[in-house]
């Protein structure tokens, strides 16, 4: 089970045991190991996983769950989510600002300071990059130390 740092605003749920930025927050309390979702993709769909998966442990206060066909990184609150389609990983994260730049396929706002973006990411190593600062500003964005 992952642990909230005392002084941060944060949730366990008691029955499915994951944590959540906000008491008694909304979820479906189903859960699967995140590797159960991984292995019904592609090879390389599952090596792209890994290394965005490698990236986020890095990062403070990181846990990684899934619940149905999702796989989230939380601190204590969801920065990152990847989903899986039957070619590439699909990575929704928060921004402070709209962007429309290349990968980005999708956006809307979420609230006044945070916008969500949506990418299609297949492996490609020049995305890599941009992708790591993206996710390291959101990830900021929802870190409560």
């Amino acid at each position: 089970m992952a642990r909230i740092k005392k002084g941060t605003r944060g949730w366990i749920c008691p029955i499915c045991k994951r944590p959540f930025g906000t008491k008694n927050q909304w979820h479906s309390c189903v859960t699967v190991n995140p590797r159960d979702i991984v292995a019904k993709s592609p090879a390389a769909v599952q090596k792209t996983y890994k290394k965005v998966i490698a990236f986020v442990k890095k990062l403070k206060g990181t846990s990684v769950s899934a619940a149905k066909s999702c796989i989230f990184a939380k601190c204590p609150s969801t920065y990152l989510a990847i989903k899986f389609t039957k070619e590439q990983m699909i990575l929704e994260f928060f921004l402070p600002e709209e962007t429309q730049e290349f990968p980005v396929v999708k956006t809307f706002p979420y609230t006044k300071s945070r916008v969500v973006h949506y990418v299609h990411w297949d492996g490609d190593p020049i995305v890599w990059k941009t992708l790591q600062r993206w996710i390291r500003k959101s990830h900021e964005m929802v870190y409560r130390k």
